[in-house]
């Protein structure tokens, strides 16, 4: 875990699903995308200046547990955006370049 943790300090950005590697980059303060599907952000996403969150916008997110076991679809990895995501990347290479 250290070495995990000084790669993160040494990055400029950090593209993530939602996973513990995302709360480290967080807490190194790097820049961080976190893509979320079933899972709440608004529960799980690090907190962070430095943490910019993608999640699909379907009236069914985030769903339950049970739902998402009974899910036979993917329409909330169907649904993120991936301009967004490219967007998000793009301002922050950007600003890094300043």
């Amino acid at each position: 875990m250290p070495e995990l943790g000084y790669l993160l300090k040494q990055s400029d950005l950090l593209l993530s699903v939602d996973t513990g590697t995302a709360h480290i980059a967080a807490a190194q303060e790097t820049d961080t995308i976190v893509i979320f599907a079933g899972t709440s952000h608004k529960h799980w996403a690090p907190y962070s200046d430095k943490v910019k969150v993608v999640y699909p916008k379907l009236s069914c997110y985030p769903c339950s547990d049970k739902e998402r076991k009974q899910c036979k679809s993917y329409l909330c990895l169907e649904n993120i955006d991936i301009n967004n995501v490219i967007e998000f990347c793009e301002d922050v290479i950007e600003e890094k370049r300043k």
